[in-house]
């Protein structure tokens, strides 16, 4: 087989090659023995320390915020339209952070 030396961001398997989508042809980006293109070996500890930080903000986000802004929304005194912005805002709030979380959490 003939090895291409184009790059793209095409997904590699595990010999170091994929199939072309349009052509069907299976082609090479590298040897099946070479080392992957990018190694990752330690985790900075400062991306961890953010992660940490921002899952805590969701929680506060899911927990606090977003009940305060659904709370809200059900006064009476209020505005019709500003209960139901703070109603939205915090379902919103509290599904997309919840999503968020869950999803870094099983990082």
């Amino acid at each position: 087989m003939k090895e291409s030396k184009l790059y793209h961001s095409g997904g590699l398997d595990q010999q170091g090659g994929h199939t072309n989508s349009k052509t069907g042809e299976y082609h090479y980006h590298r040897k099946k023995e070479q080392e992957p293109l990018l190694k990752i070996t330690q985790v900075d500890k400062t991306t961890v320390d953010e992660l940490s930080k921002s899952q805590m903000i969701r929680l506060v986000d899911v927990f606090l915020i977003a009940p305060i802004c659904v709370y809200a929304g059900t006064q009476k005194s209020l505005p019709e339209w500003l209960r139901g912005s703070l109603i939205v805002i915090g379902v919103a709030t509290a599904y997309y952070n919840g999503k968020n979380y869950l999803a870094n959490k099983q990082r």
